[in-house]
């Protein structure tokens, strides 16, 4: 696999709908001490007229959750506590449906909200290797492949329509690494760190 990724499940794996079933336990967000809220998506619009909002995702992070989903949407410093109680995954978008949001107009008032979760509701373990979660990326240190260290860190993983790209930064300035085998080496979770292969190149830059 040539471009690592960083979800469990690329796009293409997965199927045009994805119904997920309401199951008997309902779900928490409340923070623990070993898990952080996590974005999986942005609210785009409505969807209709009776409650449904259409989501911009984030990865495939989707797959591996169930419904009833307790949610935090955010925006501006605002933040709100809501529970998703059935969702449908599309290819390009989510469709989620809330439990008290009975008309289309609410979904205005938080249109580009960030959606977080408590990321001890996604699996733990990648499911093979080289698949990552975009918060597990964030923060490590960038070493190179003498695995000193560089002074940056992964402040930020963007996405263009090739690849994913790393944002690593110090400081004084920002270096964009393409997340492909041909540039980045070991990504050591236990050990919070990455290695950047070549690292010389990209300084001289």
């Amino acid at each position: 696999m040539e471009e690592l990724q960083k979800h469990f499940v690329s796009y293409s794996k997965l199927p045009q709908l994805n119904r997920v079933k309401i199951p008997n336990s309902k779900s928490s967000i409340s923070p623990s001490s070993d898990s952080k809220l996590i974005t999986i998506g942005t609210i785009a619009s409505s969807h209709g007229i009776h409650g449904w909002a259409k989501v911009k995702n984030f990865g495939a992070s989707w797959n591996y959750l169930k419904s009833p989903l307790g949610i935090q949407i955010s925006k501006n410093q605002v933040t709100k506590k809501l529970t998703i109680s059935h969702f449908e995954v599309k290819p390009n978008y989510i469709l989620i449906r809330v439990e008290s949001v009975l008309v289309p107009e609410f979904w205005d008032d938080w249109r580009s909200a960030e959606i977080q979760i408590n990321s001890s509701l996604l699996p733990t373990e990648p499911l093979a290797k080289d698949e990552f979660y975009i918060y597990q990326l964030e923060n490590l240190d960038v070493l190179d492949e003498k695995l000193q260290t560089t002074g940056f860190t992964v402040s930020e993983i963007t996405e263009t329509p090739a690849h994913f790209i790393l944002v690593c930064s110090n400081l004084e300035r920002k270096i964009l690494i393409p997340f492909l085998n041909a540039w980045v080496g070991e990504v050591n979770l236990s050990k919070k760190f990455l290695v950047v292969k070549d690292w010389e190149s990209w300084i001289e830059i």
